[in-house]
């Protein structure tokens, strides 16, 4: 892997205390590759949180979610 990425422990989950956090990248082990994510609510246990994906696939098995990174800047307008 290279660019920013830090240990998933460390990644944002929430802010201002609500369950949805920023869109942030993940990585997967299962597929090895880089993710848009954040975290909200487990569909199968909703009081508990879970890294779901940003285009509606089941959530993320956290056995598997390494690192994490925040976005890249959008390009200048």
């Amino acid at each position: 892997m290279s660019g920013n990425w830090q240990p998933i422990n460390t990644a944002p989950k929430n802010e201002a205390g609500q369950m949805f956090g920023p869109t942030i990248l993940i990585h997967y082990r299962v597929d090895d590759l880089p993710w848009p994510s954040y975290w909200g609510p487990n569909p199968s246990a909703p009081a508990e949180g879970c890294w779901l994906s940003c285009d509606e696939n089941p959530p993320f098995d956290e056995d598997y979610v390494t690192h994490w990174q925040p976005l890249p800047s959008p390009p200048d307008a």
